[in-house]
């Protein structure tokens, strides 16, 4: 089941589902834009705040708060942590066996998170949208 979500002119929002159309309310298009998972959204290409905490965590290698956003219960926190630590171990961190387990189950999990890329707000599983990111 595929949906895209489309933001025209500011005004109308809507998810195509095979020719359906479904209209979110403000706060639920609010709490998608602010936690989506990506990259360069919207119409300008911003960063979510997600992704600006986790890239700053990654600078300074803080692998205790990434382990934390691993099994937060916001499933988009989960996705950019496993991001991380892909990253993390590619810059020569060592991963304990927990960590390593945690982060497999979340780049190979069927769940849905909220994506962003550009002016589409889209649900996709965590495989999907992780696909790039593998462990050594």
């Amino acid at each position: 089941m595929t949906q895209t979500l489309i933001i025209l002119s500011f005004i109308l929002v809507a998810t195509t589902t095979f020719g359906q159309v479904k209209f979110y309310s403000e706060h639920e298009l609010e709490t998608m834009v602010d936690v989506a998972y990506g990259s360069h959204c919207g119409m300008i290409g911003e960063e979510p705040d997600l992704r600006g905490s986790i890239e700053r965590l990654i600078e300074y290698g803080n692998l205790d708060l990434v382990e934390e956003w691993l099994t937060d219960t916001l499933l988009e926190k989960r996705a950019y942590a496993a991001e991380a630590f892909v990253r993390l171990q590619k810059k020569g961190a060592v991963l304990t066996e927990n960590q390593i387990v945690q982060v497999r189950n979340v780049l190979n999990s069927e769940e849905v998170i909220w994506t962003c890329n550009g002016c589409v707000y889209e649900p996709k599983t965590f495989k999907y949208a992780l696909f790039r990111f593998r462990l050594e």
